[in-house]
């Protein structure tokens, strides 16, 4: 039985709902995302998949894995700006994970970093195998998304042909940026954020900015002045921010575990991490991993990414380096939707994977 939301989580929940209602009327004003037409497909887990309609039958799949903040709409925002559509046209089979909405539901509200890193994350992984016949798949995630699909990658090695991960830490701790710093000058959390109740989306933007106040409030007003003379640029900035609107709440349990796991004892990095029953730590990715690390990035800077890759199993690893972008609202997000990252960064990722598809 969950216990009775206090005043504030109440304020917190409200101001999400008062967003998400904030979102419909952008899209109303022609601020939707353009989304490429996908099919739902259930993995018999809390997680569903969206699938793309392939180029051709035999085309190799490709694992998408989001932050399991928001919805997975920053990666298929519009054809210009969309990861989806970069795979679809290099001719990739693509699934995009759609992370569960996380409910007042004491099974909702407990699901942990297991749950995420080897329990969904595995049933879609299973979907795709399936489906596709592939018994190792290429796995792509980014920021939180990039680091559970390198657990997943670490935890079951058998199952992933190559990953790569875009603004992805995998050190944690004061060293490795903005989350790091302010974890560290925190006691436990836990007394106040119980694994019994979801965490508002609200909430955790308040957080970020607490962290970050550069990446998540200086530089958006930045870059909305900055895109003020370039209607394209304006337009980007503006479906940023309307996706930022759609607010995703994470269940208590998953908020606790990051917070102390990952953050707080840098779990990871230590090789101590246990994850569905085994110890984890950079040794265990035997998969090649290819990163992208922008060093203007407050939130996965090179030293939240790098250390953990130099110390990786398989030993073959790149790190692609990435410019700041115009019209992108969050630097974090540049990867997924800005322009220079589409004609830069994404033909180096995409060369890359092909060559781990002989």
């Amino acid at each position: 039985m969950l216990a009775a939301p206090t005043s504030l989580q109440l304020a917190f929940r409200q101001l999400d709902e008062q967003r998400r209602r904030a979102a419909l009327l952008c899209d109303t004003l022609g601020l939707a995302p353009q989304r490429t037409p996908y099919e739902r497909v259930a993995t018999g887990s809390p997680a569903e998949l969206r699938r793309f309609a392939p180029p051709r039958r035999d085309a190799p799949p490709v694992l998408l894995v989001p932050a399991p903040f928001k919805t997975a709409d920053i990666w298929d925002l519009l054809p210009a700006a969309s990861v989806v559509r970069r795979y679809l046209e290099a001719g990739y089979r693509v699934y995009l994970l759609s992370w569960p909405p996380i409910e007042e539901t004491p099974e909702h509200c407990r699901l942990g970093l297991d749950d995420y890193a080897a329990g969904m994350l595995g049933a879609a992984a299973e979907t795709v195998r399936a489906e596709t016949g592939a018994e190792r798949i290429a796995v792509t995630g980014h920021s939180l998304g990039g680091t559970l699909a390198a657990l997943f990658s670490a935890r079951y090695p058998e199952r992933v042909r190559a990953l790569t991960l875009l603004a992805a830490p995998l050190c944690y701790g004061p060293a490795a940026g903005a989350f790091g710093r302010l974890v560290a000058l925190m006691p436990s959390l836990r007394p106040l954020m119980s694994d019994d109740a979801p965490i508002a989306g609200s909430l955790l933007n308040y957080i970020s900015a607490s962290a970050s106040p550069q990446s998540f409030v200086l530089s958006r007003g930045a870059d909305w002045l900055a895109s003020l003379a370039h209607p394209e640029q304006m337009r980007l900035h503006l479906l940023v921010e309307r996706w930022a609107l759609d607010e995703r709440a994470l269940p208590g349990r998953l908020f606790n575990e990051i917070v102390e796991r990952l953050y707080r004892s840098d779990g990871f990095m230590s090789g101590e991490l246990r994850i569905a029953g085994r110890a984890l730590g950079p040794g265990d990715l035997q998969a090649p991993v290819i990163a992208t690390a922008s060093a203007g990035c407050d939130i996965a800077p090179p030293e939240a990414i790098a250390p953990a890759l130099e110390r990786a199993g398989h030993g073959a690893y790149r790190l692609v380096r990435q410019e700041e972008e115009p019209g992108v609202s969050i630097q974090h997000l540049g990867v997924l939707v800005g322009p220079r990252a589409h004609e830069r960064v994404w033909p180096q990722l995409l060369e890359w994977l092909q060559a781990q598809h002989p």
